[in-house]
């Protein structure tokens, strides 16, 4: 996979994520990746939470089996339209901190 469709799945995730984003105050907004062994694949949610209000999971979409490098371009185009908290699940320590190191803040 190269980077221009990376770069296009990227922005696909966030044409998904765009119809939850309702920007109301007191709202915390954040992507969660999860690494899905047996699918062999990275699963995105989009959560939020109210004050006294339940949290909410929206499922974005998956991404199958590939490289740690074409994750980074993808959750790269992600944060470059919006700067929400990522939080990585289910993924080896290494690739926890290089994930933490590589996406921009």
């Amino acid at each position: 996979m190269n980077d221009q469709t990376c770069q296009k799945l990227g922005r696909q995730l966030c044409q998904r994520l765009t119809p939850y984003f309702k920007r109301r105050v007191q709202t915390r907004y954040w992507l969660v990746v999860v690494w899905a062994a047996p699918d062999q694949a990275y699963h995105f949610f989009f959560n939020t939470r109210r004050p006294r209000a339940w949290q909410r999971s929206w499922p974005l979409g998956s991404l199958p089996s590939t490289s740690l490098e074409e994750l980074i371009v993808v959750l790269t185009a992600v944060r470059a339209q919006y700067h929400f908290t990522i939080e990585y699940r289910q993924f080896s320590p290494d690739a926890r901190q290089r994930l933490q190191h590589e996406v921009p803040a």
